[in-house]
């Protein structure tokens, strides 16, 4: 108990501008991504293809090229990052469609952990609470329905547009830049990211920053 109680001390001490954090980062990110993948082992060792992910893959398995992209397809709003996961599963062989789905959801999954690790921000500024975090989202998730699938990515990039919407650190062009582009992800994979616009509007008011705007 009391090795843990100083690990979790020392690692509180861990700030950006520590020597050595970049790799003390790189090792905690490698063991966060292997306990995503045992959390549901059976998913990595027999993936599945789940639920809307096979309207989505059949659509450009039975489609010319890109034209899966502009079909009306099951639910009514457009969900972008699965019509990507879908075309990607199109392009290999049928055997190995729903591991290209599942890679995906687990490169979607890993996002929001990206973030907490790769920028800085006063709410997670040492190792500590990145590891802290991340560990409650990997172990919140308490149903595997949204687990290491492409098509439940809009729930998973709502909590990095949350996360983004908590950063009052904007300073690097870099960050802006690469935020931006997220919540455009975001903006094309259903409803979930849009709901939280009133709040960027709200932070835009409070800090008169124009990129919550």
């Amino acid at each position: 108990m009391n090795s843990f109680v100083n690990l979790f001390s020392w690692l509180d001490s861990i700030e950006s501008s520590a020597k050595n954090y970049w790799k003390y980062c790189l090792l905690s990110l490698l063991i966060l991504f292997a306990l995503i993948l045992v959390r549901y082992p059976g998913f990595v060792t027999e993936p599945r293809i789940y639920g809307e992910e096979s309207i989505y893959y059949e659509t450009f398995l039975h489609t010319d090229g890109l034209n899966g992209f502009d079909t009306l397809v099951y639910p009514s709003y457009y969900s972008g990052f699965s019509r990507v996961a879908g075309f990607l599963a199109s392009l290999v062989e049928p055997e190995s469609a729903a591991a290209v789905l599942t890679l995906f959801g687990f490169l979607v999954l890993i996002t929001p952990i990206l973030i907490l690790f790769l920028t800085d921000c006063k709410y997670w500024d040492s190792l500590q609470k990145k590891i802290v975090l991340s560990l409650f989202l990997i172990l919140s998730c308490s149903t595997g329905e949204i687990w290491l699938n492409s098509k439940d990515a809009s729930f998973i990039i709502s909590i990095g547009t949350f996360l983004i919407l908590l950063d009052d650190n904007l300073v690097s062009r870099g960050k802006r830049i690469f935020y931006a582009l997220y919540i455009a992800c975001g903006v094309f994979n259903g409803p979930i990211t849009l709901l939280i616009a009133p709040f960027f509007v709200l932070k835009y008011y409070q800090t008169r920053e124009k990129q919550f705007l």
